[in-house]
């Protein structure tokens, strides 16, 4: 007895067929047609050679002949066959509701592949691939007319659209917007592709970028502007307190003790209005679509301040804990919270939330853009997976 997925794909596969034959005779009946009014040019068939004296295809035999020509090369042009995994996935989708069958278990099928030596490919749908193939092509009718103009601006902008991530797409969409001074419409899902070659037509690579996502992206871009513009004077400032070569190497961490050791000494210089910095991420870090700069809070500013007058407060207990263990100052992160913890273990010293110690760092940097403390807190202090320290960064030794 055949299974519901056997029905199915047995319908599927009849209906593309007929579908086929109805191609066929409707070309053959064309061509009759086209052949008993003189026509002179080649029909795709093997004999056409032998019997009838070629003209070249843009000759024009009259308004009958053209007419009858274009319609078949039109029926040249249509394929019957799904030319995608997905696309033979809805139909099956539809002929399991057509036939009121249960869909559940995965079918083994083929599509048209186009390929001379090979023109069938292999593939294996499933209701959840229909269903999603569904939603996309909703999406695109959504978006489809949008995405256009999109396309366009891209391509007047020499801007490859091969292989984008997720994350340009959204970025470019939004700047799309924002240089046309257009609304984000309200019901749209963009679905560009990721192009995978020949793995597209097995499975959906395309994006789904929401509305939400992109009015985020739309909103954080012109935040980012209109910040850039109030903040960026005072941190071309500065950086003119910092070795140029050196400007090209600033990381997030480096910009944020920059801006509290200025703080700290010139806290007029901040106005009220500056709530937020961005400044420029390292060219090495550069992606090619992508706002490119850090963002950085005055709370995070203050925090900074608050660590740089604080690091000398657990000097005393420090230098205790190094003769207890009977080691030297130069000691790598790693060590010193192993040590840190040993000594509060031993003498009964509670680790609580507000706990903070600040271990000098074994090698001296720029005091303008390194702590040069270690900062061990409660988390830093009680959890096992440890990454980098909360406010410095190991991978700026060239300073």
């Amino acid at each position: 007895m055949s299974t519901n997925e056997e029905k199915i794909i047995r319908a599927v596969d009849n209906d593309i067929c007929d579908a086929k034959m109805y191609i066929r005779k409707a070309k053959e009946d064309l061509v009759k047609l086209y052949r008993n009014k003189d026509g002179k040019k080649c029909c795709g068939h093997p004999f056409d050679e032998e019997l009838y004296s070629r003209i070249e295809d843009d000759e024009e035999e009259g308004y009958l002949l053209d007419f009858y020509w274009k319609e078949i090369r039109h029926f040249d042009d249509v394929n019957a066959n799904p030319t995608t995994a997905m696309e033979k996935s809805l139909l099956c989708m539809k002929k399991a509701e057509e036939l009121k069958l249960e869909w559940t278990k995965p079918i083994k099928t083929e599509f048209w592949g186009g390929f001379y030596m090979e023109p069938y490919l292999k593939c294996v749908v499933t209701h959840k691939m229909a269903k999603e193939y569904e939603d996309y092509l909703y999406h695109l009718k959504l978006s489809g007319s949008r995405m256009e103009f999109v396309t366009k601006w891209l391509q007047k902008s020499k801007i490859s659209m091969f292989q984008l991530e997720k994350e340009e797409w959204i970025y470019l969409i939004s700047e799309y917007y924002i240089t046309h001074n257009i609304s984000l419409e309200d019901r749209i899902i963009y679905r560009p592709e990721f192009n995978l070659g020949q793995e597209s037509r097995s499975r959906l690579t395309n994006h789904t970028i929401t509305r939400d996502e992109i009015s985020k992206s739309i909103d954080e871009i012109k935040q980012c502007r209109q910040a850039q513009e109030k903040t960026n004077p005072l941190l071309n400032k500065i950086l003119k307190e910092v070795d140029s070569e050196k400007h090209e190497k600033l990381n997030y961490h480096h910009y944020v003790s920059l801006l509290a050791v200025t703080y700290d000494e010139h806290p007029r210089y901040f106005k009220k209005d500056m709530v937020v910095f961005h400044p420029m991420k390292p060219k090495e870090d550069h992606k090619k679509h992508d706002l490119n700069s850090y963002t950085i809070t005055m709370e995070e500013v203050k925090a900074m301040l608050v660590h740089r007058k604080n690091c000398t407060s657990t000097k005393e207990i420090i230098s205790k804990m190094l003769t207890w263990g009977k080691k030297d100052i130069n000691l790598e992160e790693f060590q010193w919270r192993d040590l840190i913890n040993a000594y509060c273990k031993e003498h009964s010293i509670e680790i609580k939330e507000d706990t903070i110690f600040y271990a000098p760092r074994n090698k001296e940097r720029d005091p303008k853009l390194h702590l040069n403390y270690f900062i061990f807190d409660y988390e830093e202090l009680t959890f096992d997976d440890i990454g980098l320290c909360l406010y410095e960064s190991d991978d700026d030794s060239i300073f």
